[in-house]
C-alpha cells in the first residue's frame, strides 16, 4: 500500500512523530471487522461510523485532508467509550486508544471539545475546587435541596461527609514492626465519592504491615485530560504528581481508571500496584473471616480499565474468596457499564443504554453485594440500579468490613 501523505485538516503545524505514528497505526488496520461486535456503540447503532474501524477511517480522512473537521465527525469520535474491547481482539494489534487520544488533541486545537470535558478538566486541576464540590454536595443533601433539584449522581451517597480530613501519614499499630512505607494515590473525586475505599485501603495496608503516606497536595492522575485531548493539562498534572510522589517506594492505586496515568509519571524503578494486587501479595495468610457463619453472594464487575492495565483480577478474586465462596462475575462478553470517565455525563443517553446488559445481570442475579474497582463504574452502577454505597462497593472496602481485626 503506498504511504499516505499527511496534509492534515487538524494540525496546521509541521507533522509530528505522533502524527506519523497515528497514521501508521491506522494503516496497520486490515479492516477485518473483528472489532465490530465487541464495540458497544456499534452494537447499538449498527453504523460503520460508530465502530472502531469507522472511526479510524474518519481520523485518517481528517489527517490526510480528505475530510473536513465538523461537529458530526467530532461526535462520532466523542461517542467512543475508549473501553479497549476492540484492542483486545485486534489481530494487527492496532493501538486504537492511543490514536483516539491523539485525534482528540488535534480536534481540541480546532475548538472541538465537550462542555463536560472542559468543565471536569477545570474542576480537577485545582484541589480546592474539589473541596468546594464536596461542600456543595454536603449542602445539597442536608439542606433538602434534593427535593427541588434531583441530581441522580448524588442520590446514592447518603453517608458522604462534607470534608474528610485525612492525615499525611498513617503508621502501623504500635508494637508492630513495619515492613516498609507505601504511597496511597487518592485520585481527584475519590475524596468525595469514594471515601470508604480510601479509609479501608489505609486500614488494610496498615494491617499488611505497611506505613501509609497520603500526600494531601496530590493531584488528579491526568486521565480525564488525556482522553479529552488536553495534552498540556495532562503534562502539568503528571509533572506535579511526579514531584509529590518522589520517594522510591511503591505507590498504591485504588481506582483502575487511574492506574495507567499513575504508572506513566513514575520512574521505571518505582513500582505501581493496584491495591488488591498488593494486598494479595502481602496479607493473604492473615485473612480470616470475622463471622464464620456469613457466606454472602458476591457479584464482581471487572472495569474495562482493569482488563487493559492491571494484573489484579486474579489477586482480587483470591482475596474475595477468603470471605465468601459464593462468587460470580458479570459476563465478560458484556463490554462496558457506560461510565468511561466523563462519558456518563457528556453522552448520558447513550451511556444509559450501554449499561442495560450490566444492570440486567445485577437485577437477575440479586447478589448481596456488587464489587467493582473503578470509582466511575461504581457511580454508574449505583445510579442505574438505585443501590447505595452499602450494596455497590470497592472490594477492599468489603474485605475490610469482614476482616478479622
Amino acid at each position: 500500500m503506498p504511504e499516505l501523505t499527511i496534509k492534515s485538516n487538524l494540525n496546521s503545524s509541521k507533522p509530528t512523530d505522533n502524527d506519523r505514528h497515528a497514521l501508521n497505526q491506522i494503516d496497520a488496520c486490515v479492516s477485518c471487522g473483528l472489532c465490530l461486535n465487541a464495540c458497544p456503540t456499534y452494537g447499538i447503532s449498527r453504523t460503520e461510523a460508530e465502530s472502531p474501524r469507522g472511526r479510524l477511517s474518519i481520523i485518517q480522512g481528517l489527517l490526510t485532508g480528505a475530510i473536513e473537521p465538523n461537529r458530526m465527525t467530532f461526535k462520532h469520535l466523542d461517542n467512543c467509550l475508549m473501553c479497549g474491547a476492540c484492542e483486545r481482539l485486534c489481530p494487527a494489534n492496532v493501538e486504537y486508544t492511543a490514536v483516539m487520544d491523539q485525534a482528540k488533541s488535534w480536534l481540541k486545537k480546532k475548538s472541538y471539545s465537550s462542555f463536560y470535558d472542559r468543565f471536569f478538566n477545570w474542576l480537577v486541576f485545582k484541589p480546592w475546587r474539589i473541596r468546594w464540590l464536596a461542600r456543595l454536595t454536603f449542602l445539597y443533601k442536608y439542606l433538602g435541596m434534593q427535593k427541588l433539584l434531583r441530581i441522580t449522581t448524588l442520590k446514592p451517597y447518603q453517608h458522604t461527609k462534607a470534608n474528610s480530613l485525612w492525615k499525611n501519614y498513617y503508621p502501623v499499630a504500635e508494637g508492630i514492626k513495619a515492613s516498609g512505607d507505601v504511597y496511597l494515590f487518592k485520585g481527584c473525586v475519590s475524596g468525595i465519592f469514594d471515601q470508604d475505599t480510601i479509609d479501608s485501603s489505609i486500614a488494610m495496608l496498615n494491617a499488611a504491615g505497611f506505613n501509609v503516606l497520603f500526600p494531601e497536595n496530590q493531584r488528579c492522575c491526568g486521565a480525564i485530560a488525556s482522553h479529552s485531548g488536553d495534552v498540556k493539562r495532562h503534562a502539568e498534572l503528571q509533572t506535579l504528581n511526579k514531584n509529590i510522589f518522589n520517594r522510591d517506594i511503591p505507590i498504591i492505586v485504588t481506582s483502575t481508571g487511574c492506574f495507567k496515568s499513575v504508572e506513566s509519571f513514575r520512574d521505571n524503578t518505582q513500582k505501581t500496584y493496584d491495591v488488591m494486587e498488593f494486598l494479595q501479595q502481602h496479607i493473604p495468610a492473615k485473612i480470616e473471616q470475622s463471622n464464620k457463619n456469613y457466606n454472602p453472594s458476591v457479584l464482581v464487575h471487572i472495569p474495562c480499565s482493569q482488563k487493559k492495565m492491571c494484573n489484579s483480577i486474579t489477586a482480587s478474586r483470591e482475596l474475595i474468596k477468603t470471605i465468601s465462596a459464593k462468587l460470580s462475575s458479570i459476563n465478560p462478553d458484556i463490554a462496558c457499564c457506560g461510565s468511561a470517565g466523563t462519558y456518563m455525563y457528556r453522552n448520558k443517553k447513550l451511556a444509559n443504554v450501554i449499561t442495560i446488559p450490566v444492570t440486567n445481570e445485577i437485577t437477575n442475579t440479586t447478589p448481596d453485594v456488587v464489587l467493582t474497582q473503578n470509582i466511575g463504574c461504581r457511580m454508574q452502577l449505583m445510579n442505574q440500579t438505585g443501590q447505595t454505597t452499602e450494596a455497590v462497593m470497592h472490594p477492599v472496602t468489603w474485605l475490610y468490613k469482614h476482616y478479622e481485626k
